[in-house]
């Protein structure tokens, strides 16, 4: 009897731990509260930063600094949370045009909200963005002096002139736009800045510019650099397109490289081959920097 008093005791201890130890391996899973944003929204300062045209194309998300992840707009994405906290949505976009290469704009702000954790259901979030506080914009080209060649850029060589249009058909946003057509007989062109711009080092210092066109559009710098010479070099190739689009170019790798002064941009394309009539319409180039 003391034998089989003595096996329930150890049965009975080892059912316990048993299934304590099971508990432990598999703990009850929090269900996650779900937080759709179909866009930000975007407060613009004409006076201060030019146009408040914008393509976010993602959006770097964050729970009490921890990270959630970094996901594609529109997006419904899932937060494990089980109390109350904050949650830290950061625009990103296309750097370079990339869209594999997801990137927080470093000159736009992020948005916070206070978050209780409504587990198994959806909250929809428009979080707010905008220029920060610290974003100078260096140059502004926004083309809105009428149809004439009276904007802030030059031909270097080829065989159009970048001119300014106000059909509205071509605008797009404004009163005006910039135009580049190439006819018959015409090939290819090549516009700089008319006045060189000081570009600080490690600034975060971007280019923004809105296109569309039929041309491909090369994007370059030139440079006075310290010596005295002048050195020019393309940064980015982009193709064409039908639509309105938008670009967020990285000058730090070039101002790194060559330093100096009076900083100018270049705009190069190239009329296809079999292609009578080729046009490229630009608007708000901007650079920006800290």
């Amino acid at each position: 009897m003391r034998h089989f008093y003595a096996f329930l005791c150890i049965a009975g201890i080892a059912a316990i731990f048993g299934s304590s130890s099971c508990n432990v391996i598999n703990p009850a899973e929090v269900v996650p509260t779900y937080v759709h944003i179909d866009s930000f929204s975007f407060k613009g300062d004409p006076a201060r930063t030019g146009s408040a045209s914008h393509k976010i194309t993602s959006v770097f998300a964050y729970f009490n600094n921890a990270p959630v992840g970094v996901f594609d707009l529109p997006v419904t994405f899932p937060v494990i949370a089980t109390a109350p906290g904050t949650l830290l949505v950061i625009p990103g976009v296309d750097f370079d045009g990339l869209t594999g290469y997801q990137a927080t704009y470093p000159h736009y702000i992020g948005h916070e909200m206070p978050m209780t954790p409504s587990p198994g259901n959806t909250i929809d979030y428009t979080p707010a963005t905008e220029y920060s506080t610290g974003a100078r914009l260096l140059s502004n080209e926004e083309f809105e002096q009428g149809w004439n060649n009276d904007n802030s850029f030059v031909r270097l060589f080829g065989d159009a002139d970048l001119i300014n249009t106000t059909t509205a058909s071509e605008v797009f946003e404004g009163g005006g736009s910039g135009l580049i057509r190439l006819g018959a007989g015409q090939d290819s062109t090549s516009v700089i800045s008319r006045t060189g711009i000081s570009i600080p080092a490690n600034k975060s210092s971007f280019i923004e510019l809105n296109y569309k066109g039929n041309m491909s559009l090369l994007v370059g710098m030139q440079v006075r650099l310290i010596d005295g010479s002048l050195f020019e070099a393309n940064i980015i190739g982009l193709k064409p397109r039908t639509e309105w689009g938008k670009i967020y170019i990285g000058a730090d790798e070039f101002v790194g490289a060559y330093q100096g002064t009076n900083y100018k941009m270049i705009i190069r394309t190239l009329k296809p081959e079999g292609l009578s009539d080729g046009f490229l319409y630009l608007d708000n180039i901007k650079v920006l920097s800290f």
